[in-house]
């Protein structure tokens, strides 16, 4: 009779040894795949800001002038409620906040309580775009919608004052100015935290830094050179959700705010680093 050869199955140890060597594998591989999603995630940011860029340019092409938040708007994001008004439309026909449309886009002709006319926009995809009324994990919530990075963060908007003022003296460069003016006839900074005060701690001084303020003063001393004078700054959270240096700037030192900013994962329509 010919041999009968019996396949040897796994011992238990066998399997644990195997098991284990996965789980060492998966291990080391998985910090790196996330930390090759961040560039991913970050390109991805750019890329939606870009598209808001082109938006903003056609609207300007509409109406003379980008967008501009209402001083009288009580949001803590005026300006990230005004670029989503500006950018989707998504309010209702009619209401309170209505923007005049059945669906996305705004109207501006308004008659008695009626808004009629033409429809402008929207001047991005709004598939592409989430927008949410409050957000109950942030402090303090807003109350007007605001456009979504994919990372759930509010898109912030900050518009440069009309006429542009000597940065180099003063609060020339990045301050809080109320009342708020836009003309250019009242003393006002290029920009002005007014339009998205923020939920976060210490959010001036870190809005500074990313700018170039790396002595929180708010103008660009001789020592210093100011990061941007755009029209208008958009900028995302990046994939931590966190708006600028994740420590109090204050407690740092001007190398330090340096050394830090150039470690941020924020995104934004300028360079910063």
């Amino acid at each position: 009779m010919g041999s009968v050869h019996r396949r040897r199955a796994f011992t238990l140890t066998e399997l644990l040894v195997v098991i284990a060597i996965f789980a060492m594998l998966l291990a080391a591989t998985l910090p790196m795949l996330r930390k090759a999603q961040v560039p991913a995630r970050r390109a991805r940011l750019a890329a939606d800001l870009n598209s808001i860029s082109i938006g903003l340019e056609a609207y300007r092409g509409d109406f003379g002038d980008y967008p501009r938040a209402d001083p009288a708007d009580g949001d803590t994001y005026r300006g990230a409620a005004t670029l989503c008004r500006a950018m989707v439309g998504p309010g209702d026909m009619n209401g309170p906040k209505a923007d005049g449309a059945d669906g996305f886009g705004f109207r501006i002709t308004r008659i008695g309580a009626v808004c009629t006319g033409r429809v402008y926009g929207p001047y991005v995809r709004p598939e592409n775009f989430r927008t949410r009324k409050s957000d109950e994990a942030l402090p303090d919530p807003y109350t007007s919608k605001v456009m979504l990075d994919i990372d759930d963060s509010p898109i912030i908007y900050y518009v440069a004052r009309t006429k542009m003022p000597n940065i180099h003296a003063g609060e020339g460069y990045v301050a809080l100015a109320i009342p708020y003016d836009t003309s250019g006839a009242q003393p006002a900074p290029l920009y002005n935290y007014f339009d998205n005060m923020g939920p976060y701690a210490n959010a001036l001084p870190r809005m500074r830094v990313l700018l170039g303020d790396l002595n929180m003063n708010g103008a660009i001393d001789v020592d210093e050179m100011a990061v941007t004078t755009a029209p208008y700054l958009l900028w995302c959270a990046g994939p931590d959700k966190k708006f600028g240096l994740s420590q109090d700037p204050r407690t740092l030192t001007v190398q330090q705010r340096l050394d830090a900013r150039r470690d941020l994962d924020d995104v934004t329509n300028f360079n910063f680093q």
